[in-house]
């Protein structure tokens, strides 16, 4: 298991199994993006 610090934020919410997967979430969401568009990256 790898340690990880949480990440803060008050407009959204991305979580996942893989820390990079939450990256794309997260750029998906910033770019305009919905709750769709995230899950799918």
């Amino acid at each position: 298991m790898h340690p990880t610090q949480p990440v803060l934020a008050s407009e959204a919410l991305v979580a996942s199994a893989h820390p990079l997967a939450s990256l794309a979430g997260v750029r998906v969401l910033q770019e305009g993006g919905n709750a769709f568009d995230a899950a799918i990256a």
